[in-house]
């Protein structure tokens, strides 16, 4: 992520990347959300932004593609007005209309350390875990605190997985599961409706076209569109 480059959230439920040294275009649009979006931030490392909307879901954007890599949404969850990266990029953090803050992973699937706070008086005893190790991260007489963390072949593993996917990311059948995420059914049955009025109106013009003088009608690509005016 550039210095000049930034995001804008529309109510048109897209989400709009510029550079502040082009303001006539955008330079991407970013697709999925079927309401107004209300926030957006950038993760740290520049490369995906996270966006809330009032459609009940968070998702998270690459910065070079249009559409979302992750969709997160719970049932009682309501509309989402603020959302938030963690300084590592590691969590995401959503504030909603009902009076709630949630805490998301970033990457759905990774699996991440847990801290399990002041929990284990002494005396106490560890028991052995499988897959992370334990650590003590703060002591006190009383109650130690510990964190619990992926071993080396743990990580190693995960790491494997990720390559093999994106080896074979190409494939029709992969893809299709890479990309596959869950919808809730008022979800699912507005965007199914916002793609059918988006193809009735992309047809309707072709055919004002095709039945009009050459040059008389003019369109104006979507990265266009929405750009009234530029005031320096």
């Amino acid at each position: 992520m550039e210095p000049m480059n930034f995001a804008a959230a529309n109510e048109d439920s897209n989400c709009y990347s510029y550079d502040a040294r082009k303001l006539d275009e955008a330079r991407m649009v970013y697709k999925d959300h079927v309401s107004a979006v209300m926030d957006i931030d950038y993760s740290p490392t520049g490369r995906e932004f996270v966006t809330g909307s009032y459609d009940r879901t968070v998702r998270i954007f690459n910065y070079n593609g249009g559409h979302s890599r992750e969709i997160y949404h719970t049932q009682r969850m309501q509309r989402v007005f603020c959302v938030k990266f963690s300084c590592d990029a590691s969590y995401v953090i959503s504030g909603s209309d009902d009076t709630n803050l949630r805490l998301w992973k970033a990457k759905a699937s990774e699996q991440l350390g847990v801290d399990l706070g002041l929990i284990v008086p002494l005396p106490f005893r560890l028991l052995p875990y499988r897959s992370c190790t334990i650590i003590v991260s703060s002591y006190s007489p009383d109650y130690p605190s510990f964190t619990l963390q992926l071993l080396p072949r743990e990580k190693k593993r995960h790491e494997y997985h990720e390559a093999v996917k994106n080896r074979y990311k190409h494939l029709p059948e992969v893809k299709r599961i890479l990309r596959h995420r869950h919808l809730p059914l008022p979800i699912y049955k507005a965007a199914a409706l916002r793609r059918t009025m988006t193809d009735a109106a992309r047809k309707k013009e072709e055919r004002r076209k095709a039945h009009s003088a050459p040059g008389s009608i003019s369109t104006r690509s979507l990265r266009k569109r929405k750009i009234i005016t530029e005031v320096e």
